[in-house]
């Protein structure tokens, strides 16, 4: 009988951890919410790419990227130097 229960826990086990995986090649994405933002018309250049310039709702600047490694959205905050 305990022969059959500690079987039974490492399937258990074994197919919670494997389920719990992302496929290799498949990135997991996540947005950034930008519905209190808006578009100030600018453009900077970061890296040979192009970003809209959003303000937030409180007054900063930044632009939103996206992460090499995760491929997750992400905001980037501004300097006042950086939007000159």
């Amino acid at each position: 009988m305990k022969k059959y229960l500690f079987i039974l826990l490492i399937l258990l086990s074994v197919s919670t951890f494997a389920q719990s995986k992302t496929p290799e090649g498949v990135k997991q994405t996540t947005t950034v919410n930008v519905s209190s933002s808006k578009k100030t018309g600018q453009i900077i250049t970061k890296s040979g790419k192009d970003y809209p310039v959003w303000e937030s709702a409180r007054g900063s600047f930044y632009i939103v990227r996206v992460s090499g490694n995760t491929g997750n959205e992400y905001k980037q905050y501004l300097k006042k130097e950086d939007l000159q």
